[in-house]
């Protein structure tokens, strides 16, 4: 399959998540996963900055008082930073274009709109359909579309 799908596919089972997961969920599972978390007043288009330092600390700050779409965005990429990118670093959402963020953006997608809430109809939801259920933004339901039809998941 895929490193992506299968890491999202490890994390979905073992949290049990069967349906559109919320921030909270997102925030219990980063806590579980030993994630630091915080919250900043960003400026501009600064959502999300995830940092790992070489010692191995992991911290996620989140733009205060984003929407809920975004917000769940923003804490799921962050979350596939945290499972992927194990080299101190740091990685801001939206700013670079790098395999590291669209690994990280597929990691999100997956985890947002698990295969088990996709299949639930038994057809193809269209992706303005999925973005209004799962809560997310437009763009990442279509990029959760063109996962499951090159993966089927």
């Amino acid at each position: 399959m895929n490193t992506v799908v299968d890491q999202v596919l490890n994390i979905v089972q073992k949290y049990h998540i069967t349906t559109f997961p919320s921030a909270y969920t997102l925030r219990r599972i980063a806590l579980e996963e030993g994630l630091i978390l915080g919250d900043f007043p960003f400026r501009g288009r600064i959502k999300e900055v995830f940092i790992r330092t070489s010692d191995g600390i992991a911290l996620l700050t989140l733009k205060s008082g984003l929407p809920e779409s975004e917000l769940k965005h923003a804490f799921a990429h962050g979350l596939g930073h945290f499972f992927f990118h194990k080299d101190p670093g740091i990685y801001i959402l939206g700013i670079l274009r790098t395999g590291l963020e669209a690994q990280a953006e597929d990691f999100a997608a997956l985890l947002l709109v698990p295969p088990a809430s996709l299949k639930e109809s038994g057809q193809e939801i269209p992706a303005q359909e999925i973005a209004r259920l799962a809560q997310i933004p437009y763009r990442l339901a279509c990029r959760r579309i063109a996962l499951a039809r090159r993966y089927g998941v």
